[in-house]
């Protein structure tokens, strides 16, 4: 473990692993558009609701988000260009190379 981030795991072979940060309203399923749209569990409202709830929640803890939104979920780019992100999406390449 990385003393300044705690919240990646690195192997012994230097794999570094991104856990998958789950639903807030579903333990144990990631919080993904799959989960979200084509299973219907979230109208596009309350995803909307969950995903600025995440984003909140882990800047306030200084946690990191992994989250998985498919590109041919339409409505995720439409979601993402409203959310007040302010500038805290990453790629992964830059957690690595920091």
């Amino acid at each position: 473990m990385d003393a300044e981030k705690p919240y990646l795991y690195k192997t012994k072979e230097g794999i570094t692993e991104f856990p998958i940060t789950i639903c807030p309203k579903h333990p144990f399923i990631a919080f993904d558009s799959y989960h979200s749209f084509r299973k219907g569990w979230h109208s596009e409202k309350e995803f909307y609701e969950l995903f600025v709830f995440l984003l909140e929640y882990s800047k306030n803890k200084k946690l990191h988000l992994n989250l998985y939104f498919d590109p041919s979920d339409t409505n995720i780019k439409h979601i993402l260009t409203n959310s007040k992100t302010d500038g805290i999406i990453s790629l992964y390449s830059s957690i690595l190379l920091d």
